[in-house]
């Protein structure tokens, strides 16, 4: 766990997935199929959020549909970030739309 300059606060490190970075491409694919600049600036803004807001409380997130996990939901945008939090870290398991079935992470 790291302390955050800033704050004061400690932290915790972000460790996004292969699954996750793979839902992230394809949200930024199918995004960009219409406007391009639109998908880059849409998942750019999912990894900062993710990171501002998750690194500094990593429990922020509401429980999740599956066991072990929490669901991370912004006001900004309609993405469901799904993750758990182990050994005092953070693992973003996938990305979702809202409107989607949840997969099973």
């Amino acid at each position: 766990m790291r302390i955050c300059s800033r704050s004061g606060r400690a932290t915790v490190k972000v460790i996004w997935t292969e699954e996750a970075r793979d839902r992230l491409k394809d949200i930024e694919a199918y995004i960009a199929q219409e406007n391009p600049t639109a998908a880059k600036k849409l998942v750019r803004g999912i990894i900062l959020k993710v990171a501002e807001q998750l690194t500094l409380y990593p429990s922020s997130g509401k429980t999740g549909r599956v066991t072990g996990t929490r669901e991370l939901v912004f006001s900004s945008h309609p993405y469901i970030v799904v993750y758990t939090v182990t050994n005092g870290n953070v693992y973003v398991l996938t990305v979702f739309h809202g409107a989607q079935k949840q997969p099973l992470v």
